[in-house]
């Protein structure tokens, strides 16, 4: 299963980060232990912010993308479960399904 990773640094430890010689080698370090692919960088909500995608074919995984920024930076780290539009074409049926099992349009407000 893909997981999209986000990683926002608080303002301070961001600076630290960026003021650090080692920055550049630590985080690729940790994007090559992760196996990241599509990285990019970004402003979030005035703050520095990290985005990829990992592979994670094992639930036991998921603290290894998260201790690392947490440990180092301090950072808060989302992990969202993405999938692509072949994944999505897959996933339509049981979203049929289920919509027919439990949508009932009378119980929701608009």
């Amino acid at each position: 299963m893909n997981i999209l990773v986000r990683v926002v640094f608080p303002v301070d430890s961001g600076n630290a980060a960026v003021a650090d010689p080692g920055f550049g080698g630590t985080i690729q370090k940790i994007f090559a232990d992760q196996k990241a692919e599509a990285i990019y960088f970004h402003p979030s909500g005035g703050q520095r912010a990290i985005s990829y995608v990992t592979d994670v074919s094992d639930g036991s995984r998921i603290p290894s993308l998260v201790e690392p920024w947490w440990l180092r930076y301090r950072a808060d780290v989302t992990l969202t479960p993405v999938f692509t539009p072949k994944e999505m074409e897959k996933a339509v049926s049981g979203i049929a399904a289920d919509v027919s099992k439990y949508y009932r349009p009378e119980l929701v407000e608009v």
